[in-house]
C-alpha cells in the first residue's frame, strides 16, 4: 500500500488472471481514487473484441469519449460473449487509453523475438508517461544535496585571490590564470584551499567569516569543465550585467560541492533529489561554447541538467 502511495505512475499489466483478481481490482480502485496516472497494458493472451475499433497507440492523442467507449465495449464483450466474470471495474479506467497487444503488433510487422516486442512496449510506456508528466519523480526534501551558492560578485573576489596567490609564488598570475580550464582552477586553487576541512568552498567561506558571499542558490550553472575559467566567468557576468542591481546567487559545482568527496549516487538519487533541487532554483544557465559546436550538447550530463 505504501509503494502505491509513493508511485506517481501505475502500470496496469492486464492479463486474464489480473482481470479476475479481487485484490488487483481493489488496487486499481485505490490508484484511481488517489489520482495516479494509470497506464493499462493489454498483454498477449488477454481476450478482447478484435472487431472493436482500438484507440490509436502510444501518442496519448485519443479522444476521451473514444477511450471510454472502448472500455465500455470491452466490459460488455467479456461479460456477454466470453462469459467472463471480471473482478475489475473497467469503467474506472475512464479516459486512460490502453496500450495494444504488442506481441500481435510486432508479429504483424515481422518481429518475432520477445525482446523486440518488449522493447517496443517499453518505448510506448515511456512515451505515454512523458506525455502526461512534467517530471518523472517529485520529492519534497533535498536531503544531502547542498543548495548553497555564491553571489556573482564573489567570482571577481575569487579571481583576485587566485592572482594574489600566484604573485606570492613569483608567477605571472594574469597570463597563467587566463589559460587555465575550470578543472585546472579547481585542482590548483579550490582543492588546496579546502583541503584541511574537506568542505565545499561555499562552506569554507562561511567557516572563515565570509558568509556574505554565500546564500541559497537561485541559478544553476551548467558548463563543461574543459572551458577556460575566465571565459566561463565572463559569460555568467554577461548574463547578469551589473546594471540589473541584483547580485545573483549561483550554484557552481566547483564551489558548491566538496571536491574531496566522491560519493557514488544511483540514478534514483540524481532523478529525484538532484533533479528537484535544480528545479527549485528556478533558472538554469548553460554556457554555450563554441557557438557552432557547443561542448555541453555533447555531454549527456549537461543535457540532463538542462532537462
Amino acid at each position: 500500500r505504501r509503494a502505491l502511495a509513493l508511485a506517481p505512475v501505475v502500470l496496469l499489466v492486464v492479463t486474464e488472471e489480473y482481470a479476475a483478481s479481487p485484490d488487483c481490482a481493489a488496487e486499481l480502485h485505490k490508484a484511481v481514487n488517489m489520482g495516479k496516472l494509470v497506464v493499462p497494458i493489454l498483454m498477449p493472451g488477454f481476450a478482447h473484441d478484435a472487431a472493436q475499433v482500438f484507440p490509436s497507440q502510444g501518442t496519448g492523442q485519443q479522444r476521451p469519449e473514444e477511450v471510454k467507449a472502448f472500455w465500455k465495449g470491452l466490459a460488455v464483450h467479456r461479460l456477454n460473449w466470453l462469459k467472463r466474470q471480471d473482478a475489475l471495474d473497467w469503467s474506472l479506467l475512464g479516459d486512460c487509453a490502453p496500450l495494444e497487444d504488442t506481441q500481435s503488433a510486432s508479429a504483424a510487422q515481422g518481429v518475432s523475438r520477445p525482446e523486440a516486442w518488449l522493447s517496443n512496449l517499453a518505448c510506448l510506456v515511456a512515451a505515454r508517461i512523458a506525455s502526461r508528466l512534467h517530471r518523472a519523480v517529485k520529492v519534497a526534501v533535498f536531503s544531502d544535496l547542498s543548495r548553497l551558492g555564491v553571489r556573482l560578485s564573489y567570482f571577481t573576489e575569487f579571481i583576485k585571490k587566485c592572482e594574489a596567490s600566484k604573485c606570492v609564488c613569483g608567477g605571472s598570475s594574469e597570463s597563467v590564470l587566463g589559460k587555465l580550464t575550470t578543472y585546472e582552477v579547481m585542482e590548483m586553487f579550490v582543492k588546496p584551499w579546502t583541503e584541511q576541512k574537506q568542505q565545499s568552498l561555499c562552506e569554507q567561506l562561511i567557516s572563515d567569516g565570509h558568509g556574505a558571499f554565500v546564500a541559497t542558490a537561485k541559478v544553476f550553472l551548467s558548463h563543461a569543465w574543459k572551458y577556460r575559467f575566465l571565459d566561463l566567468v565572463e559569460a555568467v557576468q554577461r548574463r547578469f550585467p551589473g546594471s540589473s542591481g541584483q547580485d545573483q546567487v549561483i550554484w557552481f559545482d566547483v564551489f558548491s560541492v566538496s571536491q574531496h568527496k566522491s560519493d557514488v549516487r544511483d540514478f534514483a538519487w540524481w532523478n529525484s533529489t538532484f533533479l528537484n533541487a535544480v528545479d527549485s532554483m528556478g533558472e538554469v544557465v548553460m554556457v554555450v561554447q563554441p557557438w557552432r559546436a557547443p561542448v555541453p550538447l555533447t555531454r549527456a550530463w549537461c543535457i540532463f541538467e538542462a532537462y
